[in-house]
Protein backbone atom coordinates (compact mmCIF):
# COMPACT_ATOMS: atom_id res chain seq x y z
CA UNK A 1 0.00 0.00 0.00
CA UNK A 2 3.17 2.24 0.29
CA UNK A 3 2.56 5.31 -2.13
CA UNK A 4 -1.32 4.38 -2.28
CA UNK A 5 -2.17 6.85 0.17
CA UNK A 6 -3.83 9.07 -2.20
CA UNK A 7 -6.63 6.87 -3.02
CA UNK A 8 -9.92 6.00 -1.82
CA UNK A 9 -10.58 3.35 0.46
CA UNK A 10 -12.24 0.70 -1.13
CA UNK A 11 -15.90 1.56 -0.71
CA UNK A 12 -17.41 -2.02 -1.58
CA UNK A 13 -18.10 -2.75 1.94
CA UNK A 14 -21.29 -4.05 1.57
CA UNK A 15 -24.67 -4.68 4.14
CA UNK A 16 -24.09 -8.74 3.59
CA UNK A 17 -20.54 -8.41 4.19
CA UNK A 18 -21.33 -6.50 7.30
CA UNK A 19 -24.08 -8.64 8.63
CA UNK A 20 -22.27 -12.02 7.53
CA UNK A 21 -19.77 -10.53 10.31
CA UNK A 22 -22.79 -10.09 13.01
CA UNK A 23 -23.76 -13.57 12.41
CA UNK A 24 -20.28 -14.50 13.68
CA UNK A 25 -20.68 -12.33 17.02
CA UNK A 26 -18.45 -9.75 15.27
CA UNK A 27 -19.06 -6.81 16.92
CA UNK A 28 -18.51 -2.96 15.06
CA UNK A 29 -15.98 -2.08 17.79
CA UNK A 30 -13.79 -5.37 16.73
CA UNK A 31 -13.21 -4.10 13.36
CA UNK A 32 -10.17 -1.42 14.19
CA UNK A 33 -8.42 -3.67 16.59
CA UNK A 34 -8.05 -6.30 14.39
CA UNK A 35 -7.46 -4.06 11.60
CA UNK A 36 -4.38 -2.59 13.80
CA UNK A 37 -3.09 -6.36 14.51
CA UNK A 38 -2.91 -6.58 10.53
CA UNK A 39 -1.10 -3.35 10.24
CA UNK A 40 1.48 -4.14 12.78
CA UNK A 41 1.87 -7.66 11.63
CA UNK A 42 2.50 -6.40 8.23
CA UNK A 43 4.65 -4.01 9.28
CA UNK A 44 6.67 -6.22 11.61
CA UNK A 45 7.12 -8.61 8.46
CA UNK A 46 8.28 -6.19 6.04
CA UNK A 47 11.17 -4.88 8.33
CA UNK A 48 13.15 -1.92 7.51
CA UNK A 49 11.06 -0.94 3.81
CA UNK A 50 8.10 -0.01 6.45
CA UNK A 51 8.32 3.91 6.35
CA UNK A 52 6.84 6.83 7.41
CA UNK A 53 4.92 7.20 4.28
CA UNK A 54 4.10 3.29 4.53
CA UNK A 55 3.00 3.77 7.57
CA UNK A 56 0.56 6.50 6.74
CA UNK A 57 -1.10 4.99 3.60
CA UNK A 58 -2.07 1.97 6.01
CA UNK A 59 -3.56 4.53 8.76
CA UNK A 60 -5.45 6.22 5.88
CA UNK A 61 -6.30 2.89 4.46
CA UNK A 62 -7.88 1.22 7.81
CA UNK A 63 -9.65 4.58 8.50
CA UNK A 64 -11.10 4.65 5.43
CA UNK A 65 -12.60 0.79 6.00
CA UNK A 66 -13.59 1.59 9.62
CA UNK A 67 -15.49 4.49 7.99
CA UNK A 68 -17.18 2.65 5.43
CA UNK A 69 -18.44 0.16 7.95
CA UNK A 70 -19.81 2.90 10.03
CA UNK A 71 -21.83 4.03 7.17
CA UNK A 72 -22.80 0.55 5.98
CA UNK A 73 -24.24 0.07 9.69
CA UNK A 74 -25.68 3.67 10.22
CA UNK A 75 -29.45 3.84 10.68
CA UNK A 76 -31.76 4.97 7.81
Amino acid sequence: IAGSSSRQPPSAVSLAEVSSHDAYGVRPEMFAPLLAVVRDAAREATGGYWNADTDAAWNARLQGICAAIDRVRAPV
